[in-house]
């Protein structure tokens, strides 16, 4: 496989990547950036990206192994969701979708449309390459974000969510070994 058959859905993957570190950047610098609904809102955006890439996953990767890691992801991400919907009753909060989270979205149906194109090994590897990617930027966000999150329910939230991520990218790191 060459560098443009995979280029453009690991370079929107890689876009939105960075805009996922740009954030952490920003939470670092200026805390107030993001209140706490705005953080829950981009975390439940996330997770419905990482279902709806596992669903098209379960639907297009060729390799069984790519296969069970995006029904894994799916099923975890949606359990994920669930979870920080009653942390957010809990603490009476509505979440609310700040513009990164949009930006994302914008992103994802980009990178949908270019994996929808893809097929057989091509698309395993542009699949597992993004959700490598994604995953880092992921755990980062939430290390940056931790620390500025003022109510006690979130920030242990934010904690116990690492681990799962860290999981799923050693998953999709030893999927990737396969290529």
């Amino acid at each position: 496989m060459n560098a443009t058959t995979v280029g453009k859905p690991v370079l929107t993957w890689f876009a939105g990547s960075l805009l996922l570190c740009s954030c952490a950047f920003t939470q670092r610098v200026m805390p107030v950036t993001m209140s706490n609904a705005n953080v829950v809102g981009v975390l439940n955006t996330i997770d419905q990206i990482e279902v709806d890439a596992g669903e098209l996953g379960k639907e297009k990767a060729a390799s069984p192994k790519v296969k069970t890691f995006a029904a894994r992801l799916a099923h975890e991400h949606t359990a994920s969701l669930q979870g920080r919907h009653r942390l957010a009753e809990k603490i009476d909060m509505d979440p609310q979708k700040p513009q990164l989270a949009v930006a994302l979205e914008h992103m994802h149906g980009e990178s949908t449309t270019l994996l929808q194109k893809k097929s057989g090994r091509d698309f395993d590897e542009a699949y597992i390459k993004g959700q490598i990617m994604m995953h880092e930027q992921m755990i980062k966000l939430l290390e940056d974000t931790e620390a500025t999150m003022d109510q006690p329910d979130l920030r242990q939230h934010l904690r116990y969510s690492r681990p799962d991520l860290l999981s799923h990218l050693s998953a999709a790191r030893a999927v990737a070994r396969q290529f």
